[in-house]
């Protein structure tokens, strides 16, 4: 995947560096080609017909070459290695006949070429334009060996300079990939961050609007319940009506106290300490409406049970009597919590209206939501003669 990535790369970049490279490149070629024009009609300028046929030979060289780096660069088949081939050929024939610096210069403009601009290198192509390039520029006079040598050796010092070249653009195009995937992954992880941010802000506000709908809600409930209740008998019992006004307002106190609670979410998790006392509390909260009936089987081990699993009882408990009463118009609450080998068995049952289809409100899915989160499982139940249940077991962490 990264060769593909960087083959693309290789090719296509037109990066500010690489324009300088390729502008520089331009340079030497036209340095290059006017070099050799020099040494034509410097060599040549008592014989016109040579130095004509010299110079068309040049415009033809550089117009191959013009075609295959506008319309044959990309594709790289078998039509721009003949324009390559047909460069190669011409130059050649130039180093035979001139022999000059302008000669050498271009054949390291084709080596540039054929090396640092392809991602893969043709060998064959490259040991082709050295072998041309050699014997043309001995002028196929193989008998001196010292000359062919330094011809040879020559060559090979402009091939390795070549190569150089090349491994410096490919680790500078590689470290400029990997800057690019740097910026990339670094946007990426910004963006993360910021839906992690609006997760938390929801989660956070989630969890207040949780423990603002059970706590105050059952507050409310029992409010509600001992109002009702004083208005019924203001007129038969004037004490007791008084006296279910002030537990009202003892009430309303507690709505305040629980508000202050939830905002304290904010900062940390209130704790239960003692979970027995805590669901005791519940219920004294309708205590003098004589209509509510609390049944209560705990085992004292559970006080001992992990903090967490405390508190998720607790809203539990105040949930389902909330819902019961508000929904359910019940009167009666069994709440049973066990322990064994490990688990927490919580059962809260009520004698309330029956319901065929069990619509999870708010409550409801903050009870399984709890419960979940600790590994936990839970059951609703409601039919005829059932009332409604709640039935969950919770491993002891």
């Amino acid at each position: 995947m990264f060769k593909n990535k960087f083959g693309r790369l290789f090719i296509m970049d037109m990066s500010q560096a690489q324009r300088r490279r390729l502008a520089a490149l331009k340079t030497t070629r036209y340095f290059a080609m006017f070099s050799i024009l020099h040494q034509i009609l410097r060599d040549n300028n008592t014989d016109k017909n040579i130095t004509i046929v010299l110079i068309a030979l040049v415009l033809v060289f550089e117009g191959n070459n013009y075609i295959r780096k506008s319309y044959l660069k990309r594709n790289r088949d078998i039509w721009f290695y003949f324009s390559y081939a047909v460069s190669v050929i011409s130059l050649g024939f130039l180093s035979y006949r001139l022999s000059s610096f302008g000669t050498q210069l271009y054949n390291i403009v084709l080596l540039i070429e054929l090396i640092v601009t392809e991602k893969k290198v043709a060998i064959w192509a490259v040991i082709f334009e050295g072998v041309t390039f050699c014997l043309a520029s001995t002028r196929f006079d193989l008998s001196d060996i010292y000359s062919i040598g330094s011809i040879v050796f020559s060559y090979l010092v402009s091939l390795f300079i070549v190569l150089l070249f090349r491994n410096l653009v490919v680790e500078k195009v590689k470290v400029d990939h990997l800057n690019e995937e740097l910026r990339e992954v670094n946007l990426t992880l910004k963006e993360y961050t910021a839906k992690i941010e609006e997760l938390t802000i929801a989660k956070e506000r989630t969890r207040i609007a949780q423990e603002l709908h059970d706590s105050i809600g059952h507050s409310l409930v029992a409010l509600k319940m001992n109002l009702e209740y004083a208005e019924n008998v203001v007129d038969l019992k004037p004490e007791k009506a008084k006296e279910v006004i002030n537990k009202a307002q003892n009430l309303s106190k507690d709505c305040i106290i629980d508000l202050r609670k939830a905002v304290s979410l904010l900062k940390e998790e209130v704790s239960v300490e003692k979970l027995r006392q805590a669901i005791i509390e519940l219920f004294q909260k309708f205590k003098e409406t004589n209509s509510i009936r609390l049944n209560l089987d705990m085992e004292d081990s559970v006080e001992e049970v992990n903090p967490d699993i405390k508190n998720c009882i607790y809203k539990t408990v105040r949930e389902a009597v909330t819902n019961g009463i508000k929904h359910g118009k019940a009167t009666v609450f069994n709440v049973e919590i066990l322990k064994s080998s490990g688990i927490i068995v919580l059962k809260v049952k009520n004698n309330g209206l029956e319901c065929d289809t069990i619509v999870k409100s708010n409550g409801v899915r903050g009870i399984e939501d709890r419960i979940n989160a600790l590994g936990g499982k839970v059951d609703f139940i409601s039919g005829k003669g059932i009332g409604f249940a709640i039935e969950a077991t919770i491993p002891e962490l």
